[in-house]
């Protein structure tokens, strides 16, 4: 059981039964630690075996996600970007000045959806593909954006030209 008077808040949950023995299941569980800057991130069976990730600044909104192979764990602040790779902490530098609005997991790599205070558009990154970037075309102004929740739609097999497509679910302005 996880120590509920160490931790203040619940930043992601995992669960996956589709890869596992039948009646079993894998949850990983990424938690802000009490009066720390670090996130501890349990696997529900085991928790005695955790990561952590620490940051330095404790404002801005966090936002952490753990990938579908339970690997990587992405987090974020506003002012610092981080990913743990499995095995250790790294800077996460192409972000860069952008603000991280919200995170999709697809095919053991994250979607980033990032934009500056004052932006023109929406940048889409990837964490495997330092040179991915997609945009969307909006005026953002400080307060005026908030992302709910965003889905990649996998690409046509039949259809050369199709890429695929990331919906995403926002509220621009009032």
């Amino acid at each position: 059981m996880i120590d509920v008077d160490k931790y203040t808040l619940i930043n992601d949950i995992l669960m996956d039964s589709k890869n596992c023995k039948k009646g079993t299941y894998k949850c990983q569980v990424a938690c802000k630690r009490s009066g720390l800057t670090n996130i501890h991130i349990f696997d529900i069976n085991n928790p005695k075996m955790f990561r952590q990730i620490s940051y330095m600044k404790n404002k801005g909104d966090l936002i952490v996600k753990i990938s579908d192979d339970f690997e990587r764990v992405i987090l974020s602040n506003g002012y610092e970007h981080y990913m743990h790779n499995g095995k250790s902490q790294e800077n996460f530098p192409w972000i860069k000045d952008k603000y991280l609005r919200n995170i999709v997991n697809k095919d053991d790599s994250f979607y980033l959806v990032t934009s500056k205070n004052y932006d023109r558009d929406i940048d889409i990154l990837n964490s495997a593909d330092q040179n991915f970037n997609a945009s969307i075309d909006r005026s953002i102004e400080p307060g005026l954006l908030k992302v709910y929740d965003s889905v990649l739609v996998a690409p046509d097999e039949s259809n050369a030209d199709d890429k695929g497509q990331m919906m995403i679910l926002s509220k621009l302005g009032d």
